[in-house]
């Protein structure tokens, strides 16, 4: 069964990312994904002053560990959505013909004819729209599917970006120790502790979080460094587009 459990480390403090990635505007990705961190490591951190070096932790505790978790998946989404928008904008930005774009011009063409569109503006008839015209509606579709982007699981942000930039950023999530494969199933199931804390409420349909899922200190702490891997790996696999 699948596990978001990785081999647990002394936590640390205010840990910086960065290291490998060297590009300027990736490096700055990164920064603001260690800002968005900063909850959820503050939290943690406020659980271990709180619970002490010894005798079991109080049950009042246990929402510090919920909300890491919560703050975690949050801070992964709110990543994923503004690197795929902005490097899409870059990809955009630096063509000036829709045969540039290869598949991704193709799969918004078919989905914007889906939704009710003019079915006489096929494909063809799109790209001799002007550069404005058709540069529009591939941003309007990533707009569109972003707004729909509510869960930030591996089969979502791969079809996502394998849409929007013809990258397969997947098969680039792995590092010593850690297959994509296994990598995927981690991150899918901090998603799923993410939606059982979030979504289910308890019987008679009370909200309860004392009845949702438990989450051990572990979890969240292995959480914030499966985010941190992820986002490393994610900005590795990502072409830099010159628009100057």
């Amino acid at each position: 069964m699948p596990t978001m459990r990785q081999r647990t480390e002394k936590w640390p403090s205010g840990q910086r990312l960065g290291r490998r990635v060297t590009d300027p505007v990736h490096s700055l990705y990164l920064a603001m994904l260690d800002s968005f961190l900063a909850d959820p490591r503050k939290l943690l951190e406020w659980h271990a002053e709180a619970r002490g070096t010894s005798g079991r932790p109080k049950r009042d505790l246990e929402v510090l560990k919920r909300a890491a978790v919560i703050l975690t998946v949050t801070s992964w989404e709110t990543f994923i959505e503004n690197t795929l928008r902005w490097t899409f904008e870059d990809r955009l930005g630096a063509v000036t013909d829709p045969r540039e774009l290869r598949g991704t011009f193709r799969e918004v063409a078919r989905e914007w004819m889906k939704r009710g569109k003019d079915l006489t503006h096929n494909p063809e008839r799109l790209a001799e729209w002007s550069a404005d015209g058709w540069k529009a509606v591939v941003q309007a579709a990533l707009i569109y599917d972003l707004d729909r982007f509510h869960s930030p699981t591996s089969d979502t942000i791969r079809r996502m970006y394998l849409m929007y930039l013809e990258v397969e950023v997947t098969a680039k999530w792995r590092w010593r120790g850690v297959t994509s494969k296994s990598a995927c199933e981690q991150l899918d199931a901090l998603v799923r502790l993410r939606g059982r804390l979030t979504h289910r409420a308890s019987a008679k349909g009370i909200f309860n979080y004392e009845a949702k899922a438990a989450v051990r200190l572990e979890d969240a702490v292995n959480a914030i460094k499966l985010v941190e891997r992820l986002a490393q790996c994610t900005l590795l696999a990502l072409p830099v587009y010159n628009t100057t």
